[in-house]
This record gives structure tokens, C-alpha cells and sequence, in this order.
């Protein structure tokens, strides 16, 4: 049944899933404009009042409850449509959405794990946030929406698809030897600079990077570093964005053809891009000397225009990190992805043979820290928009 935004769960909203053409930034940035400006977005899973007794919430045992409030500029109540998915603990793909109610919202529960929680508020605004719940984890988020503006700003249209890992035991991807269904989203062209993520530390009186004194204008188009998963993930909302998932990333990076590197060209022992140097330690100074300006080495980009898939900094990913085991993958919430090739990508590969360059060439996936304790500077990253609604 269709809420009163008119979108009905599932329904892919003017788009055939994998062959659908995105709608003209204009036209999305038009139908946004009934936004309220300044909006203020509290959601809270598992938080209870502490003068509450838990007893007395009814929530299901084992679930985790739900609470949202949206208010406006004024700080009075606003409302807007709730829906929730949930993201597949080993492949990161969203399930089906299911209607949390309307705005202010106190009873609802979900499932512990990770999902997307998407809110409307308006006609055609929709604003979505990756939360990994849990029961004895209470987490409240408040953030402040910005204006309206054109959304998908930057980014570029990925159609969706069937992404087919075949890359055999070595890197025990949890994609292995599935087919995973990509739906069609947005993709920033490039990795988020110095520049970018200065105007998110003005504009919120975010914590900078530790390094961040050092750095002057000359390193303004230089992909920011030595950020968090968390500062990731808050630079993403402020932009009304999310983090890539390790699906999502794998496939704009590969694209339809499914190819082990990125570019266009079918040589698989040409190295392109900001890649192949000489594995120094990461630090500031090598920092500084290798990485290149986040809108640069054109030969090397995706033929969907998508800028350094392959070297330069390895990039931050939205999912779960699953560790391999014995009998599959164990899902290890306090981590998560990352697409592990920096400038030092593809150094060992071998010209003279050209099978074993292509498989040299793949993307490499490792494991991160959610917090600063697990910084990295030659780690940055790149948002994602879902298309949906």
C-alpha cells in the first residue's frame, strides 16, 4: 500500500532495476525544494529515557527499538515517512523496505544488524542513514539537513546489474561465488579532497584530522586523509549521503563487463593512474609526495568517468567487515571494508605475463577500525546515493 508520499515499498520509482536512466539533476533537485530549510533530524535506536524502565517500552525481546523525531527550523515536529532496510550481513545489498510509521515515531522495532533508514519528508525529499543496531547499544544521531540543493551534485549515474565475483581463494571475498544484484545509485566521481571536507569542518565544528595544521592550500585538491570511518560516515550524512558498500564499490569499479581493473582499455599490463610506486611508510611526508589531486590522471578513469577506482588512496566502504572461517565468514561488527589500493597499487605487477598482471591488477580489500585509533594517511574515501525512492 502507498504512504502519503506516494511511493509504495519496492516499487522502483520510475526506474527498470539494471536498464533504468536517472532523472536530470535539475528535476531531482527540483522536486527537493519542499524541504524545510534547517531541518533537524534526531534518530535513536535503542535509546531510552533514563527515567523510563526499559520494562515499560514493550519492545520484542531481541530486537532493538526504533525512535525518530524530525523537527523543524522552529523545533516543531515535522512529519515525515519512515522505512527501513536491511543490508545483508556478508554482501551489503539492501533487502525489501519495510514502513516504520509517520513521524514522531516511538514503537517501532527492528532486527539487530545493519540498515538503512530512510526518511521522507516532503514531496519527493528523501534522506537515508546506515546504523548498525543493536539491543544493548543505544545510539542517538541528530544532525541538521542541509538547504535545499541539487543532490547528486559530483557524482555519477551507476546502473545497476548482477556482480558475479570470480576471483578464486586468494583475497576470500564474502561475494565470492555469489551473484549479487546492484541496484542503480549515485557515485561521487572522485575521492572527497582537503577542500571538501574543509567546508564540512566549518560548517559543523567537526574535529579535524590530527594532521590538518600542516597542510595549506597547496593541498587543497588532494584526497583528505588520516579520517575515521566514523568522520567518513558524518562528512556522508552532512552531505545527505552514505558510505559505499564493498558490492556497490566493487561493481563501479569493474563495471558491466565485470573487468579485474578499471579502466577502459583491455590491457591488462598497462599500469594506469596514480599507482605502481614503490611501497614507502605511510606518513604525512609520503602523504604529501605521492598521492595526486583527487580530479587527475584522466587515461586512468572508469569509461562511466569515475576518477582513481585504482591507486591513489585506498577508500572507506559502509560494510561489515566478515573475516574468513572455517565454515564460511564471520561478520566482525567493529570493522569494515576497505578498498585497500593506494599509490603503491599493482608495484609488483609482472609486464611479461599478461594473465598473471590482470590478476595482479584486481582491487584489494582489507579491514578498518570504525574509530581514530584506526586512521590511516593513505586512506580516504567517496560517497554514494541510493536511487531509491
Amino acid at each position: 500500500m502507498k504512504g502519503e508520499t506516494g511511493w509504495e515499498p519496492g516499487a522502483p520509482m520510475d526506474r527498470e532495476r539494471g536498464t533504468a536512466r536517472p532523472r536530470g539533476r535539475s528535476q531531482i533537485a527540483g522536486q527537493r525544494r519542499g524541504l524545510v530549510a534547517g531541518v533537524v533530524l534526531l534518530v535513536g535506536v535503542g535509546l531510552i529515557a533514563a527515567s523510563r524502565p526499559a520494562g515499560d517500552l514493550g519492545t520484542p525481546e531481541g530486537r532493538a527499538r526504533v525512535l525518530v523525531e524530525v523537527l523543524d527550523a522552529a523545533l516543531e515536529p515535522l512529519a515525515a515517512e519512515v522505512y527501513a532496510r536491511p543490508l545483508d550481513p556478508l554482501t551489503g545489498a539492501p533487502g525489501p523496505a519495510q514502513r516504520l510509521g509517520r513521524t514522531p515515531l516511538a514503537s517501532a522495532a527492528l532486527e539487530p544488524g545493519a540498515w538503512r533508514i530512510l526518511l521522507l519528508a516532503g514531496e519527493g525529499y528523501a534522506h537515508e542513514f546506515t546504523r548498525q543496531l543493536a539491543v544493548d547499544a543505544p545510539l542517538e544521531l541528530r544532525t541538521v539537513l542541509r538547504e535545499p540543493h541539487d543532490p547528486t551534485e559530483g557524482m555519477v549515474w551507476i546502473a545497476g546489474g548482477v556482480l558475479a565475483v570470480r576471483d578464486g581463494p586468494t583475497q576470500r571475498l564474502p561475494l565470492e561465488g555469489r551473484e549479487v544484484e546492484i541496484e542503480p545509485f549515485w557515485l561521487e566521481t572522485c575521492e572527497v579532497s582537503n577542500r571538501m571536507y574543509r567546508a564540512f569542518l566549518d560548517a559543523t565544528g567537526h574535529a579535524p584530522p590530527q594532521h590538518w595544521s600542516a597542510l595549506d592550500a597547496s593541498h587543497d585538491e588532494l584526497p583528505v586523509v588520516g579520517v575515521s570511518h566514523s568522520d567518513a560516515a558524518r562528512y556522508a550524512e552532512w552531505r545527505g549521503r552514505r558510505l559505499p558498500g564493498l558490492a556497490e564499490w566493487i561493481w563501479a569499479a569493474r563495471g558491466r563487463e565485470q573487468r579485474l581493473y578499471p579502466w577502459p582499455a583491455a590491457d591488462p599490463e598497462l599500469l594506469r593512474g596514480n599507482c605502481g610506486r614503490p611501497f614507502r611508510e605511510r606518513t604525512l611526508a609520503t602523504y604529501l609526495s605521492q598521492a595526486g589531486p583527487v580530479v587527475s590522471e584522466p587515461e586512468a578513469r572508469t569509461p562511466e568517468g569515475l576518477y582513481h577506482m585504482f591507486g591513489n588512496v585506498a577508500e572507506l566502504l559502509e560494510t561489515v567487515y566478515a573475516l574468513p572461517a572455517d565454515d564460511g565468514f564471520e561478520t566482525r561488527t567493529e570493522l569494515r571494508f576497505r578498498a585497500a589500493s593506494a599509490w603503491e597499487a599493482g608495484a609488483g605487477v609482472r609486464a611479461a605475463t599478461a594473465g598473471a598482471g590482470g590478476r595482479d591488477l584486481r582491487d584489494a580489500y582489507d579491514a578498518v577500525g570504525t574509530e581514530r585509533s584506526s586512521v590511516c594517511m593513505a586512506t580516504g574515501f567517496r560517497c554514494a546515493l541510493s536511487a531509491w525512492p
